[in-house]
């Protein structure tokens, strides 16, 4: 039974956004759905993806009825279905046209209390929207561990979104080296990782049984019943942490009190600070043996070991 078959009462959440800060929306998602059913209104494979973890219902942003919220006079597309029922209606909203929207909004959910945030969701934001106190606890999150008798793999996503954000490849490659287990290490990049390696890189990452991932399905059913994850500051560790597996993010510049990933098993390893400022260094000046002492430190009792330095 579909979702305005089980409820009179419902909140729509709009969100677009990369990756990472449609995962950082999750526990502000997931606290909502157990007081009201969520549809969240997004791009369509953030929309899959969310409804497959979270199990809210999502719809297009790009359909006819959305798009016109965007236009003065809009919103005389016809609503899609449910709209009548919302309660709630929660938009986050870093436009000049938030005003156009809204009055829009407000005609297709005539029931509706409609409130427009405005600024990027980062990790603040969203513990502070989802209300929790303990943003480790377990029961924030709907683990999905591997299936008994199921290898210890180790997942590594060895991009970034920007070369700021991006750790080298060659330490990555010696994290996976130092791994062991039965489950061994699954390396993985993007469209964005392939882009930007040289071609001595995509070499080095094919050589070492690295794997391509496009679609995000993928991408879900790679790190689900992952051991531990290792990455960046990139969405598929934002994923692997709102999943509960255990989570290394390299960080470089970027400040973590605001873009480390939510979870309950997380472990953020960044540059020695420096500087009257207090900034960080490049994330190139992350060691490997740092990233190796904090991935043991997450990592569930009876995964696989990091063999010793040397």
């Amino acid at each position: 039974m579909g979702l305005f078959g089980r409820s009179k009462r419902s909140k729509w959440v709009f969100h677009r956004g990369a990756l990472g800060d449609s995962v950082l929306l999750w526990p502000y998602l997931r606290e909502s759905h157990r007081r009201l059913p969520v549809v969240l209104v997004t791009d369509d494979s953030k929309g899959k993806l969310a409804a497959r973890v979270l199990g809210i219902e999502w719809r297009s942003a790009e359909s006819r009825w959305c798009t016109e919220l965007w236009r003065e006079g809009g919103g005389d597309a016809p609503a899609p279905e449910g709209a009548e029922l919302a309660s709630e209606v929660v938009a986050f909203i870093d436009d000049a046209n938030a005003a156009v929207w809204e009055r829009n909004a407000k005609r297709i959910f005539p029931r509706a209390h409609v409130l427009c945030l405005t600024g990027r969701v980062d990790r603040v934001c969203g513990i502070d929207l989802a209300g929790i106190e303990n943003p480790k606890r377990d029961d924030n999150f709907a683990p999905r561990w591997r299936a008994p008798g199921e290898p210890a793999r180790l997942v590594v996503h060895v991009g970034a979104g920007s070369e700021d954000k991006r750790w080298p490849l060659e330490r990555f490659l010696q994290v996976a080296d130092r791994w062991w287990g039965a489950g061994g290490v699954t390396l993985v990049g993007g469209e964005v990782e392939r882009e930007r390696m040289s071609g001595a890189e995509r070499a080095a990452f094919d050589a070492a049984g690295g794997r391509w991932i496009f679609d995000l399905d993928e991408l879900l059913e790679t790190i689900a019943p992952a051991a531990a994850f290792v990455g960046c500051d990139t969405g598929p560790t934002h994923l692997a942490a709102q999943l509960a597996v255990p989570t290394v993010a390299v960080f470089g510049p970027t400040d973590p009190e605001r873009w480390a990933p939510i979870g309950p098993a997380v472990a953020v390893v960044r540059p020695s600070m420096h500087g009257t400022a207090g900034g960080a260094g490049p994330v190139r000046d992350v060691g490997v043996a740092a990233v190796i002492a904090a991935l043991e430190s997450v990592a569930r009792p009876g995964a696989a070991a990091a063999r010793p330095l040397g």
